[in-house]
């Protein structure tokens, strides 16, 4: 299986921060109140890889094959 979209519910200081990292996220409604104001969101991930910072790829590419060992294939 492979997940394309990721929904998020975030502060939207940590929003701005991801997308500065070049993570491709989306506002998609208005705030709530959640432990505080949150606003949910959408992040492409495919654009996300496409376009993050060159400097995250190496930590991107670590937690990836991380994942992969604990991964079950089916």
């Amino acid at each position: 299986m492979r997940v394309n979209d990721l929904f998020i519910l975030t502060e939207k200081r940590l929003a701005d921060h991801f997308y500065k990292m070049g993570f491709k996220i989306k506002f998609i409604g208005s705030s709530i109140e959640h432990h505080g104001e949150r606003f949910p969101s959408l992040i492409d991930l495919d654009a996300t890889l496409n376009e993050i910072r060159p400097t995250l790829r190496p930590l991107y590419r670590a937690i990836s094959e991380d994942i992969s060992k604990y991964t079950p294939t089916n």
